[in-house]
């Protein structure tokens, strides 16, 4: 398989934005593209100098992702770190570690308090209105965690829906079938949204653990997915919206073994149930709300081989609110806002303790809208089981330079806590730990044009972050056993060139989209154990990643071809070869027996490309998903 190589790439991308940026004589109108950004009226959502981008419901339908890893890994510049078919996905952006990475659901986090990460493998895109990415820290809104940047799934009202019934089957290789319904009713007043679904699967793929090795066939693989979600919205009048969901998971899987083992009888369940209440009233000048929410979660984790049974989980009680200020001069706006929360967990980990955690945090913002010059500061600041973070700034801009070409900036200080396990965990475990901070800084150059026919953007955007103390996990020499510490300054810097070209001739639509991600991620404090010199490159952070998706759009019918490039990294047991991997997807949405019916097909990794991501944790070969969906729909009748 040919690679992309770095240079050919970036002379492309450079090429082509300088072909553009001096062709004014062949386009009409200047637009900005929906899909470069993101605007919002609420200070807190809005991202002034970050490059945030965002899916509908709509669009999510006619992408071959099914999870939040898959999304990030196929769509964006975002390094996941996937342990196999149905296994653990955690996500590496801009060179950060897991736990670097803030998941919200309705605009409050969901990651585990005691690990300090969210398994996009549990995270489903069915039933989500819209799911945002921003790449980027952006602690001084969303607190801790929000260092390499922030995944938002949100769910909102159709109040012009009145019926509507989904029912979908899709099968695939390995075993895969998931079966999905959906049920809306509602009027001007009210609306409710329930789905259900289910997927089971045996993963039992075929590989070659090494190149004089007979081939294996996947065992010990299986998995059974459940997931539950009801949403309930009133309005009481027409600026107020009480809302009400409700996330009921289960989720049942197999650990199979490596490829340098004969056999594994690991198993791990995990259950969520996760329950928001929300208000918000859109009258006047101050736009108010607030969130109560109750989380409750549990991972109990067997091996029948070893005999080993280890039960884990938490409880988080969560309230935020916030109010934006509007003054006569529109131009202006003024955000403030308080989240309280506390968790409590549980672990044979923790012996007789069970720790607790309570944080109460205040933060606000200033925003500034004017006809070229948009700008953003935001500070937070937090006391958490009675210690004060110190105060957490952050500022953006966003400057037209003319109407089809933008600079936009930002920079801010970002932290995250250590975990319940980094402080709690008998033996290891330190409560003296000091969270992880650092300053981060990004510059955009981005350009983009409309015309009755073309649609072109391009971007290059540069970004800069260092980590101060570094949680690390390492063996201590005085006591043989691993233990947490502040060990690890980390240094983050790169750059992030992207393009997309549409094209659309009456019922005819083109579109190329092509990035390029060079991240350079180094520990900058040599460590004797683990061995680990001054200016290496992090584990599980590739320096070179490209992508290059072209999709063709006809009447009914939409083709898609996805091409990515993952450059060699280290493991931790040594160094990961390089890989190419692509995807195929067919899609055609159609009436038929009088119900809205969409049908695809997806070939993932086409060329049966044999590669890990994760040392010792093969991937599946070329393998598909096919699906069938029909849909009753009624809507609002206009007076």
């Amino acid at each position: 398989m040919t690679r992309f190589t770095t240079l050919s790439l970036i002379g492309f991308l450079a090429c082509f934005a300088t072909t553009l940026l001096t062709a004014q004589g062949r386009v009409d109108t200047v637009v900005t593209l929906p899909a470069m950004e993101v605007r919002t009226t609420s200070v807190r959502q809005s991202d002034v100098g970050a490059q945030t981008v965002s899916w509908t419901a709509e669009a999510l339908q006619k992408l071959p992702v099914t999870t939040a890893g898959e999304l990030l890994e196929a769509l964006t510049g975002t390094f996941v770190k996937n342990y196999g078919a149905g296994s653990l996905a955690t996500t590496s952006v801009r060179g950060g570690s897991a736990g670097h990475t803030l998941v919200l659901w309705n605009g409050l986090p969901v990651h585990s308090p005691m690990l300090g990460l969210l398994d996009l493998s549990l995270l489903p895109l069915e039933g989500a209105s819209s799911v945002s990415f921003t790449p980027g820290g952006n602690s001084s809104l969303w607190g801790s965690g929000a260092l390499g940047g922030v995944i938002g799934v949100n769910n909102a009202a159709n109040f012009d829906r009145r019926k509507e019934v989904t029912a979908g089957l899709d099968i695939g290789s390995f075993g895969l079938v998931e079966r999905r319904i959906h049920v809306g009713l509602g009027n001007d007043t009210w609306q409710s949204d329930t789905r259900l679904s289910r997927l089971t699967a045996t993963n039992d793929f075929p590989y070659t653990p090494a190149p004089t090795v007979a081939e294996l066939r996947q065992s010990n693989a299986a998995q059974e997915h459940t997931l539950l979600t009801q949403n309930l919205y009133w309005r009481p009048g027409t600026d107020q919206q009480l809302s009400f969901h409700f996330w009921h998971q289960r989720n049942a899987r197999q650990i199979p073994p490596t490829n340098v083992q004969t056999r594994s009888a690991a198993r791990q369940d995990d259950s969520a149930d996760r329950l928001v209440v929300a208000y918000r009233n859109e009258g006047g000048r101050i736009k108010w709300g607030g969130k109560v929410a109750a989380f409750s979660e549990s991972l109990e984790y067997y091996d029948e081989a070893s005999g080993l049974v280890a039960p884990s989980g938490f409880n988080t009680l969560l309230a935020d609110a916030t109010a934006d200020y509007v003054p006569r001069r529109s131009d202006h706006r003024f955000m403030i806002g308080t989240t309280a929360s506390r968790t409590t967990a549980r672990a044979d980990g923790y012996r007789e303790e069970t720790p607790t955690e309570q944080r109460t945090a205040l933060f606000g913002g200033w925003q500034y809208q004017g006809s070229r010059l948009s700008t953003r500061l935001s500070l937070r600041g937090e006391i958490v089981d009675g210690r004060t973070i110190p105060v957490i700034p952050a500022f953006g801009f966003s400057y037209s330079l003319r109407p089809d070409l933008w600079v936009e900036g930002k920079v801010g200080r970002n932290y995250r806590l250590p975990t319940l396990n980094d402080r709690f965990w008998k033996p290891g475990g330190n409560p003296a730990l000091l969270a992880e901070e650092g300053w981060a800084e990004e510059l955009t150059v981005r350009y983009a044009r409309q015309t009755d026919q073309w649609d072109v953007s391009a971007g290059l955007t540069a970004f800069y972050r260092n980590t101060n103390n570094w949680v690390l996990w390492s063996p201590n020499p005085e006591f043989g056993y691993w233990a947490a510490s502040n060990l690890s300054r980390v240094l983050s810097r790169g750059l992030e060139p992207r393009l997309n070209i549409g094209y659309r001739h009456e019922a005819l639509n083109l579109q190329l989209t092509a990035g390029y991600d060079y991240v350079r991620s180094t520990n900058e404090v040599a460590i004797s154990l683990p061995r680990i010199e001054e200016g290496e490159q992090l584990i599980y952070v590739p320096e070179h990643q490209g992508r290059v998706a072209v999709t063709a759009s006809w009447r009914d019918w939409q083709v898609s071809y996805r091409h990515r490039y993952v450059g060699a990294m280290m493991g931790v047991n040594g160094p990961i070869d390089s890989y190419a991997v692509g995807d195929a997807r067919i899609h055609r949405a159609h009436k038929l027996f009088g119900l809205a019916a969409n049908l695809f097909f997806n070939l993932r990794n086409a060329w049966n490309t044999d590669y890990l991501i994760i040392d010792r944790r093969p991937m599946p070969g070329r393998h598909f998903r096919a699906g069938l969906t029909f849909s009753f729909f009624q809507p609002k009748i206009s007076p």
